[in-house]
C-alpha cells in the first residue's frame, strides 16, 4: 500500500476503498464480492458493476 495515500484509505485492507475529496464527500468502492464492485456515494446512492464491466470501465479510464 502507498505511505502516501490518506489515512481514510486505510480501509482498502477490508476491501473497501475511501475517496474522500475535498468538498467534504467520502463516497466508497466496495471490491470484497468477487462478482461485482459496489460503489456508494454519501446520499445513499448505489452502483452495482459486474467485474467486466469494471473491466470495461477501468480501460476506458486508463485510454482517457
Amino acid at each position: 500500500m502507498d505511505p502516501n495515500l490518506p489515512e481514510e484509505n486505510e480501509s482498502l485492507k477490508s476491501g473497501v476503498l475511501t475517496l474522500c475529496g475535498t468538498q467534504g464527500c467520502c463516497p466508497t468502492v466496495d471490491f470484497n464480492n468477487p462478482d461485482e464492485i459496489v460503489l456508494r456515494d454519501d446520499h445513499g446512492g448505489m452502483v452495482r458493476l459486474t467485474t467486466a464491466e469494471w473491466g470495461e470501465l477501468t480501460q476506458f479510464v486508463k485510454k482517457s
